[in-house]
């Protein structure tokens, strides 16, 4: 059977998720310092969410899928890159547009060590069983319109 799936950067509604954190930082002006040396692909929860459902039903059919399967958002970005994309779709909903500032890893240092590439290859469950992710960036306006109270423009 499955025996897992890898994911990276966790993109939600949620408390302790990077965009509401943003959002609630970037509401006082002055923009934070984000990392803009380290890649990977935001993604939604609610992929993830769809995705596991999906394989739950595959196992109980007649080829049930196994092995370790990767899922992530569609595309590669920065932490800076991710931040600025979520104050461009905050602006759509009336929300706060601080000027963010590119760091180094190094000006941020966090107790665990973080990968320079976090980037996941989905092209396994891609091939395997036709799961093909969103682009991050599609699936961030959802977020970012829930998180503002604001109603998602599709």
């Amino acid at each position: 059977g499955v025996r897992g799936v890898r994911t990276a950067r966790v993109n939600s509604i949620h408390r302790g998720h990077f965009a509401r954190t943003l959002l609630r930082r970037g509401r006082g002006g002055d923009g934070p310092g984000v990392v803009d040396d380290q890649q990977g692909c935001p993604t939604a929860a609610a992929g993830i969410a769809a995705t596991l459902i999906e394989l739950a039903a595959r196992m109980l059919g007649p080829s049930p899928p196994s092995g370790t399967y990767h899922y992530s958002g569609a595309g590669v970005t920065t932490w800076y890159g991710f931040a600025t994309e979520i104050f461009r779709v905050a602006q759509a909903f009336s929300g706060p547009m601080p000027d963010l500032r590119p760091i180094t890893t190094a000006q941020y240092p966090l107790p665990a060590r973080r990968p320079v590439n976090s980037e996941l290859d989905c092209g396994r469950i891609a091939r395997d069983l036709g799961i093909r992710p969103k682009p991050w960036r599609e699936s961030l306006v959802p977020v970012v319109a829930q998180l503002l109270g604001a109603r998602s423009k599709g």
